[in-house]
């Protein structure tokens, strides 16, 4: 079972989601503090929002942080999956039964869908076992010298 932090409970927290986000996002050495400070405003704001989920054991193993987005071309609000990380495999049905938690909470929002975007192959899997279609594929030439 996931539950979703309160701004308030954010900083008990703050280690490990900047470790699990850094790490899901491969967010390169030298951009860490300018990402990790605008996580950490957003979340403290409500802009996004945290979900963990514990082991049987009562140790933290999985993070979820979502946005709420507009999708311009179908002027629709969206839960955007901004990272998925867990500190351990995590079974198939644990993921599903978690994803039903997160649908809920994107139709309370008067979501009407749930987009994220991975370059993390195992994230993309459990996306596709969760029932998600790839959208699209984005790739990146580096004009500063390297791809």
């Amino acid at each position: 079972m996931i539950i979703r932090l309160q701004p308030m409970q954010i900083p008990t927290y703050w280690e490990a989601i900047k470790y699990a986000a850094v790490n899901a996002d491969k967010v390169e050495d030298e951009y860490v503090a300018k990402y990790t400070n605008r996580l950490l405003y957003h979340l403290l704001n409500g802009k996004a929002q945290c979900f963990i989920g514990f082991s049987d054991e009562r140790i933290l193993q999985r993070i979820l942080i979502t946005r709420i987005i507009t999708d311009e071309v179908r002027d629709e609000k969206s839960l955007f999956i901004n990272c998925l990380y867990s500190f351990e495999i995590v079974s198939p049905k644990v993921w599903q039964a978690e994803f039903e938690e997160v649908k809920k909470f994107a139709r309370s929002l008067g979501c009407t869908s749930i987009t994220s975007w991975t370059i993390n192959e195992r994230a993309a899997e459990i996306s596709r076992r969760l029932g998600m279609k790839d959208r699209f594929k984005s790739f990146i030439y580096d004009l500063r010298g390297g791809a």
